[in-house]
């Protein structure tokens, strides 16, 4: 059988015919070379013309073998690593159709489809392509050289970047169906049921603490790991208890405080203000006391919240605020997308329980709200953890 080296690969081509040689020698020590007919082992053929220009020339007198005959040993060695490729790309073939199967992936793209440039030219990128080519993006962290490597959803840096900027938009619009804080009183009281249930702390809809990715995006959850609420619009070095005070939930909880709600708040660390709808850590308080009761109660809430450190808080992108903020609201949709459905998370991070005083926090809430938060919080202590 005859196989067709190109001329760049005959020198390496030897090289490893000779270490092949060399292994056949040590597996039989009594042959000799005239038993492997080494005289024999390649008949060649010269395929350039005549009138080639001298650099070609040169190139057939240093490496005259372009057409050869192989041994069958050798044969078979190439055909397995040609087998081993075609394996490994028919891997990433099923990988592809996989994705396009996956039933998660089609309800996104599907939602997203409305939402997005179709295209008229047969040349587009399909949309499926362009939101799995956004999925490998937000998988592989700050840079989008890395789709570029992906065999079936491989694009340009250029073209990618418009397409990221798409689908980004695209999952903005569908955002509200995905991220949604808990208006009904129905869902409150599942909120608080299962925080009870799960962690023995009572009232609680939800987990609120400021994850730094290039910016500072406050996130509240519930004790699923749904997300409640995402706000990617503030700088990096602005402090937790102001981000909170322009909060839009915090004046949602306010409101419903005045019109008379009451045991429903969200937990936070000290970073925050104690304040009737938000419950804070004691500090400096005893282990063995309510207070140290309390506060590891709140630990354990708060736990689901460090998860999401791990999901972000390593990543820097390295764009503008506005476009940092939109990848930050997409992963905050795919993730509740794959709550919803039950796929496997990382597993969480332990809060080291270690709570430090912050200057300056209590003056950012206003009147007397922080004195009747602190009494909401005694209240507390005292039904459920003496």
């Amino acid at each position: 059988m005859a196989v067709r080296l190109s001329m760049i690969g005959v020198a390496s081509g030897l090289a490893m015919v000779n270490e092949l040689q060399q292994l056949e020698f040590s597996m039989y020590p009594s042959a000799t070379e005239a038993d492997f007919h080494p005289p024999c082992l390649f008949k060649t053929s010269i395929d350039a013309p005549e009138s080639a220009n001298s650099d070609a020339e040169v190139l057939r007198k240093q490496c005259p073998l372009v057409l050869v005959t192989m041994d069958p040993i050798y044969m078979n060695l190439m055909l397995e690593l040609q087998e081993q490729q075609q394996r490994a790309e028919l891997r990433i073939e099923r990988r592809h159709l996989r994705d396009h199967a996956n039933d998660l992936v089609r309800t996104l793209i599907r939602e997203l489809t409305p939402h997005m440039d179709s295209g008229e030219r047969v040349t587009k990128i399909s949309i499926g392509n362009r939101v799995l080519g956004a999925l490998r993006f937000f998988a592989q962290g700050a840079y989008q050289r890395g789709v570029g490597n992906e065999m079936m959803v491989a694009m340009a840096q250029q073209t990618f970047s418009t397409a990221l900027s798409e689908v980004c938009n695209a999952i903005e619009i569908i955002a509200p169906n995905w991220i949604q804080f808990p208006a009904a009183q129905a869902q409150k009281d599942i909120n608080k049921l299962e925080f009870m249930r799960r962690f023995e702390f009572p009232g609680v809809v939800g987990c609120i603490d400021c994850t730094h990715i290039a910016i500072t995006a406050p996130i509240i959850c519930d004790s699923n790991l749904l997300i409640l609420n995402i706000n990617p619009n503030f700088g990096g070095a602005t402090h937790d208890a102001f981000i909170w005070r322009n909060s839009v939930i915090k004046h949602h909880l306010e409101d419903n405080y005045q019109r008379g709600e009451r045991n429903t708040w969200l937990l936070g660390d000290s970073g925050y203000p104690q304040e009737p709808w938000l419950m804070t850590p004691v500090l400096n308080a005893p282990p063995d006391s309510p207070e140290g009761r309390y506060n590891a109660a709140l630990v354990r809430a708060r736990t689901l919240k460090m998860r999401f450190r791990c999901l972000l808080k390593e990543r820097v992108l390295k764009y503008h605020p506005h476009k940092a903020g939109e990848i930050i609201n997409a992963c905050c949709v795919l993730h509740n997308m794959c709550v919803r459905a039950n796929v496997p998370l990382e597993d969480e991070l332990v809060d080291d329980g270690q709570f430090q005083p912050e200057v300056g926090v209590n003056v950012l809430a206003a009147g007397d709200i922080v004195p009747l938060g602190q009494q909401h919080r005694e209240e507390v202590i005292n039904l459920y953890f003496r």
